[in-house]
C-alpha cells in the first residue's frame, strides 16, 4: 500500500490485513516447503523526511530535525511541522518549537524524521457529535432548566 497525501502512513491494522492475506495465499499453494515467519511492516515512526514535497505533505505531524551546525544555539529541533517557504537559495523548513516558529534553511538540515503519524479516523455518514446527556441527581434526570421532569406535575 502506498501512502497518499491524506494518509501519510500505514497502520498496524493494515499491515496485519496484508500479512493475513499473503499468508493465506502462501499456505494455499504451499509454495514454501520450510518453516517461515512472514513479517509485514511499514516505515512508521522515525520515517525519514527528505524532499520538499515530504515536508509539505507531513505538515502538522511531529518532527525531529537535526541541523549541520548550531541554529539559535541548538542543533536539534522537535515539534509540529508547519511546512516550507521559499528563501533566496532554496527553501526553509518551518517547525513549531515550544509554541514558537523556527525557520530552518533546508541546506542546514542533516536529518529529519517523523516522530508521530496520525491517521484520520473515518466519520460515518450521518454521524456527528453526540448530544449531551441530561445530568442525573439522585437517580433522576434533570431537564434543561435544571428541574426534574416530575417537578411540574
Amino acid at each position: 500500500m502506498k501512502p497518499d497525501d491524506a494518509h501519510p502512513g500505514t497502520t498496524a491494522d493494515e499491515c496485519a490485513a496484508v500479512s493475513h492475506a499473503v499468508s493465506a495465499l502462501l499456505d494455499e499453494d504451499d509454495r514454501i516447503e520450510v518453516a517461515y515467519d512472514l513479517e509485514v511492516s511499514s516505515p512508521g515512526f522515525e520515517r525519514p523526511v527528505q524532499t520538499r514535497k515530504d515536508f509539505d505533505r507531513f505538515a502538522d505531524l511531529v518532527m525531529k530535525i537535526r541541523t549541520r551546525g548550531p541554529l539559535e544555539g541548538k542543533t536539534s529541533f522537535e515539534g509540529p511541522l508547519l511546512g516550507t517557504s521559499d528563501d533566496g537559495d532554496g527553501y526553509t523548513v518551518r517547525v513549531s518549537v515550544g509554541g514558537r516558529e523556527v525557520a530552518i534553511p533546508r541546506r542546514q538540515v542533516s536529518r529529519a524524521r517523523l516522530l508521530e503519524i496520525k491517521t484520520p479516523k473515518p466519520v460515518k455518514p450521518g454521524k456527528g457529535p453526540k448530544a449531551p446527556r441530561p445530568a442525573k441527581t439522585d437517580g433522576v434526570a434533570k431537564a434543561a432548566g435544571g428541574e426534574s421532569p416530575e417537578a411540574g406535575r
